[in-house]
């Protein structure tokens, strides 16, 4: 993996960073920021090197909006919303950035061609950081939850822009490298989540490996 300490020449670059910011919502209110705070690092890495960051995730379904993110994020640092995905707001935000500030777009499921991997949402995407397609801007991965899924934002968008990973990501994969490569034991392995059924592969891989499993 390329890391962010590996970008040179930080500084005036649009640099996209797909987060996940899909956190509980109650009361249009964030209720818990562990991902946020997850992200904050890689954040304020990019812009006390002066670049222009776009932030882009998604929350919940199709529909549901970022706007508590966006209240939520206003308190911590200078931040500029676009209740639109992309459109003439979007693009006049991102054009008009200065080093060090930051924008955040609204879900991107609320564009269906996220969820299906389209090649054209992916470039629209793309040209937000650079504009000319002469892969000027950067790409960051900062949404390890959200990696497995075949979606334009996570498979196409970094293939047409220079891209790294982000903080949190890479402690994500060290610690799973932990768990992978002779694990000491004795071996607890803890399993949550709602979707069942996404878990069988994982009881049957670690059947084999851990000593118990509690399944939450």
């Amino acid at each position: 993996m390329k890391l962010l300490k590996d970008i040179k020449n930080i500084k005036g670059k649009t640099v996209i960073v797909r987060t996940d910011f899909n956190v509980p919502i109650q009361n249009n209110s964030v209720i818990d920021d562990f991902r946020i705070q997850k992200a904050l690092p890689t954040i304020n890495f990019l812009r006390k090197k002066g670049a222009k960051i776009i932030l882009i995730s998604h929350i919940s379904a199709v529909g549901a909006s970022l706007t508590p993110v966006a209240k939520y994020l206003s308190k911590i640092m200078p931040l500029h919303f676009s209740k639109e995905v992309l459109g003439k707001t979007t693009s006049t935000l991102s054009q008009n950035l200065k080093n060090g500030e930051v924008l955040l777009l609204e879900n991107l499921r609320n564009d269906t061609r996220e969820e299906k991997n389209n090649k054209n949402f992916a470039v629209e995407l793309a040209r937000l950081g650079d504009p000319s397609m002469r892969r000027a801007g950067i790409y960051v991965n900062e949404a390890f939850p959200v990696c497995h899924r075949q979606h334009a934002s996570i498979v196409s968008l970094p293939k047409l822009l220079p891209h790294f990973a982000g903080f949190a990501l890479v402690d994500e994969i060290k610690n799973l490298e932990r768990v992978f490569n002779k694990p000491p034991h004795p071996f607890l392995f803890i399993l949550g989540g709602a979707k069942f059924h996404t878990k069988v592969p994982l009881l049957t891989k670690f059947a084999k490996i851990a000593d118990y499993i509690f399944i939450g």
